[in-house]
């Protein structure tokens, strides 16, 4: 019975958490003293600014890594350029778009000679496992707020009630994961993708065993650590935190941005309003969370989502066309030039020998 009223009402209830974080983030900024913000961002300490962008790298090593291995279940000969142009696309097209398909999309745009049900299946296999990473961390920080930050019984019983509920979603899932048959019972249920694409996931999905799957999440670990860290750092340029407040604060941060991820573009807004709420507890400003989250959003999302859609615009060019033309035009360039050079020095016509 739950679970029919969910699939009848899924459409209004995800409509009621897209104006659930508008409401919020319209509250925010009323709330928020922008002049603060502007002052606080002007004295955060750059350095530490500038190491959690240079984290980006491995953070976007991370995705590609993923991705790139799990492709070469398909070719093992595929170039590694092709692999990280695809994940740069995802990641645009996810860091645009009202729905985590984007991502999906984007990876399959230069990928066409590649099935997409398996691609498709693959992406959802390597990228699955970090939402419950983010859910095991992000509930025991949760546990910890409720714990020792939230004097309210209400809101502690709540708080509480979401950790442990999230505790064991998050266990469970990488139960799930590190086993891969439950995945393929699961695979026959998307009736309306169609047979042809339920074989072809199916057959991908098949291709990864444990190992892989155990693979995949120690990258996703380190990935999740890195972004984590990041934040972490952007926190540290506006006053020295304790690591395990600021800890505390991303990972909670994160499980909220996780589960209501696809909701705005790009996640803007969910990530802000639970820095905003879960920093606070620590009696950090409204206004250094609310700019550490921004400019997280700048550094990790908006920054490669720029590299990607130029990537995406550049695929629409056809290279090889451009190339004959130039290399047509300076051949005529060639013949043009020598033939003014046969005009004003001719050659010698040398006399037969009789």
């Amino acid at each position: 019975m739950l679970k029919n009223l969910f699939q009848k009402y899924f459409n209004q209830l995800i409509w009621g958490l897209k104006l659930f974080t508008l409401a919020g983030l319209v509250s925010v900024c009323f709330v928020i003293d922008w002049n603060e913000v502007f002052r606080q961002g002007n004295r955060a300490d750059s350095s530490y600014i500038i190491l959690a962008g240079l984290l980006v790298i491995p953070n976007v090593f991370f995705s590609w890594l993923k991705w790139d291995y799990v492709v070469r279940f398909i070719d093992s000969r595929i170039r590694k350029r092709v692999t990280f142009y695809s994940m740069l696309s995802g990641l645009a097209l996810d860091t645009v778009t009202l729905s985590p398909l984007g991502d999906y999309a984007g990876r399959l745009l230069n990928m066409s000679a590649f099935p997409k049900a398996s691609l498709v299946a693959l992406h959802f296999i390597e990228k699955i496992s970090l939402l419950f990473i983010s859910c095991i961390a992000g509930s025991i920080a949760f546990i910890v707020i409720a714990f020792k930050y939230i004097p309210g019984a209400v809101e502690q019983e709540l708080i509480m009630g979401i950790g442990i509920f999230f505790l064991i979603f998050g266990i469970a899932g990488i139960v799930f994961c590190a086993t891969p048959k439950p995945f393929l019972k699961l695979i026959p249920k998307f009736k309306f993708l169609g047979k042809i694409h339920i074989e072809g996931a199916t057959l991908a999905a098949k291709r990864l065993n444990s190992g892989d799957n155990l693979y995949l999440i120690i990258v996703n670990v380190l990935k999740y650590f890195t972004y984590i860290t990041q934040f972490y750092l952007i926190i540290l340029a506006f006053g020295n935190v304790p690591i395990a407040i600021g800890y505390l604060g991303a990972t909670a941060t994160l499980l909220v941005r996780s589960v209501l991820s696809g909701l705005t573009f790009g996640d803007l807004g969910i990530r802000e309003i639970s820095s905003v709420y879960f920093f606070t507890k620590f009696g950090i400003s409204a206004e250094v969370a609310l700019f550490s989250a921004l400019l997280l959003f700048i550094i990790n999302r908006l920054t490669p989502s720029v590299i990607g859609i130029l990537i995406i615009l550049a695929m629409e060019i056809k290279p090889s066309s451009f190339a004959k033309q130039f290399r047509y035009m300076k051949i005529q360039r060639i013949r043009k030039r020598h033939s003014i050079k046969l005009k004003t020095n001719p050659v010698p016509v040398s006399k037969s020998v009789e």
